[in-house]
């Protein structure tokens, strides 16, 4: 074991530098991982009764070339338990057969269930964004008092849409949003994934989006986001954001701002989204994602690939080092980074549990970690361009936007 002696030597401080830097970060992620999860895991078990009447929602789904995954979302979505809601899907130039597909929905939808329709948008004004003028174009007209916002590659269990508004109703939230699970079809989108989102989650601190006092803190996954359509219309709707890479995060920021309550939740066991399936789409959508919601500054991210060497990457470093201090007597490295392997590894397990991916990811952190920070990397170029490629379309964000 490490020496108890009042004052440790000069030869000490490395270990002691090493075990604050190594194994203590992860007992640190530890305790906020339980803290962020305690203030998010909300929605398990069985949810508050509905409000009587219960007041209708619109769904609204945007879909740009998305003809393998809108028939499973919008059957999905049709199937709700909730009583009272209907589906709007806004389909934004797609050229995939995206249209003909939901044509052919919209004709065989069954009279007696909720009801399905769809917009065709086929042309982008200056001064948007896709996404964003397809949802402004989604809600110009709609009068529910709820508005849930649903990705065109997420899968919603029957009762999903029931458990988020029962919670947001009882509790008076402006907003909520959730982190679904992965549905991965890949090795690299089921080994990165998960391990991008914890950064991310880490990065932003996203559960302190459920504290009221921190009105500059608040962050959102645009796959599923319930909004009082009261307060979406107060603070300018989609039009408020309408040049945000990352147009959920900012909505939620702006309707935070604005006094609303917003919430974000663990919802894993309400819905299912495929996100990136290649280490391309891996690189232009996390890219976008860590400087979107970094606001194009670069110190978040910094601090990020920091901590993968410090806390990750010299545990190798520490193995070797411990073998060679181990042949001369001295077993202090050895256990702490023994120490040092277990706890990243069981945190690592932990996530990819979370996630529904295979567990034995964990085990080669030598791979993600180092696709991680070339995906950090590619955030800091976005920091400094502004240039993304999204849904194929090249998008470049003048500098004025974000620069509070």
């Amino acid at each position: 074991m490490v020496s108890s002696r009042a004052l440790p030597s000069v030869s000490d401080i490395p270990l002691l530098i090493y075990l604050l830097a190594g194994p203590g970060l992860w007992v640190v992620a530890w305790i906020s991982l339980a803290f962020a999860r305690h203030r998010m895991n909300k929605l398990q078990g069985e949810p508050p009764p509905l409000p009587a009447p219960p007041p209708h929602v619109t769904i609204v789904v945007p879909a740009k070339d998305e003809a393998l995954h809108i028939e499973t979302c919008v059957c999905g979505l049709l199937k709700q338990d909730y009583p009272n809601f209907d589906v709007r899907v806004i389909d934004d130039r797609s050229t995939d057969g995206t249209s003909e597909l939901l044509d052919k929905l919209v004709q065989h939808q069954s009279p007696a269930g909720p009801r399905l329709s769809v917009d065709h948008v086929n042309s982008l004004p200056a001064g948007w964004l896709g996404k964003c003028h397809a949802l402004h174009h989604g809600t110009r007209d709609i009068s529910s008092p709820w508005i849930l916002f649903v990705d065109s590659d997420v899968t919603l269990e029957p009762h999903a849409l029931r458990a988020v508004l029962s919670r947001a109703a009882s509790r008076k939230y402006d907003a909520v949003s959730i982190l679904t699970r992965l549905d991965g079809r890949t090795f690299w989108e089921r080994l990165m994934i998960p391990v991008c989102g914890a950064a991310w989650s880490a990065m932003f601190i996203i559960s302190w989006t459920n504290e009221d006092s921190r009105k500059e803190n608040a962050v959102a996954n645009g796959q599923f986001i319930l909004v009082r359509r009261e307060t979406y219309e107060r603070i300018g709707g989609h039009a408020a954001v309408k040049m945000e890479i990352v147009e959920d995060v900012e909505l939620m920021r702006t309707m935070k701002s604005a006094d609303a309550r917003c919430r974000l939740y663990i919802g894993a066991h309400l819905a299912a989204t495929r996100m990136h399936a290649t280490l391309a789409e891996l690189r232009s959508g996390w890219g976008r994602i860590f400087a979107g919601t970094a606001r194009y500054r670069r110190l978040r991210i910094l601090l990020a690939i920091l901590t993968c060497f410090t806390g990750i990457l010299s545990v190798y470093f520490a193995l070797g080092f411990s073998a060679w201090r181990a042949a001369r007597g001295d077993w202090n490295w050895l256990y702490a980074a023994g120490a040092h392997w277990i706890l990243m590894t069981l945190f690592f397990q932990h996530i990819y549990r979370a996630a529904r991916s295979w567990k034995g990811h964990a085990l080669i952190p030598f791979v993600s970690i180092p696709v991680l920070i070339r995906l950090l990397i590619e955030g800091l170029r976005r920091c400094g361009d502004r240039k993304f490629v999204w849904r194929g379309t090249d998008v470049q964000i003048e500098r004025a936007q974000n620069s509070a």
